[in-house]
């Protein structure tokens, strides 16, 4: 029996579609990219996730002939950094998060995370 995605790795599965396109699309052609990708998914199975993710505010949508056009509203990048963002405000104590966080990242990760904030530095 078949192994059914949870509705986080749809959304990611539709996501990376999005990401990886140049343009807006429609939920036919998420479909069709996610079916040329990975697996059959239902059109309406497509249509749910793109709502859903309307709904949480990371896509937006445009009309195009009868169905809506959606893009994402930050990049990868961009949505990762918000999360993080998120996690940390969540926590009690964000230095001490933090302090967690650069202690579970490898020398060259804190090296780059410490250029990064000398570069921001030096900005000011």
């Amino acid at each position: 029996m078949a192994q059914r995605a949870s509705r986080g790795e749809l959304e990611a599965q539709v996501m990376d579609v999005l990401w990886d396109a140049e343009e807006s699309l429609t939920p036919r052609e998420v479909q069709t990219a996610i079916n040329t990708r990975r697996r059959g998914l239902a059109y309406t199975t497509v249509m749910t996730i793109l709502v859903r993710l309307w709904q949480k505010e990371l896509l937006d949508r445009e009309p195009r002939g009868r169905a809506f056009a959606y893009r994402p509203v930050a990049t990868r990048d961009e949505l990762a950094a918000l999360r993080m963002q998120e996690i940390l405000d969540k926590s009690g104590d964000r230095l001490l998060a933090l302090n967690h966080f650069v202690d579970g990242m490898s020398r060259r990760e804190a090296s780059q995370l410490a250029r990064v904030l000398d570069e921001r530095k030096q900005r000011r």
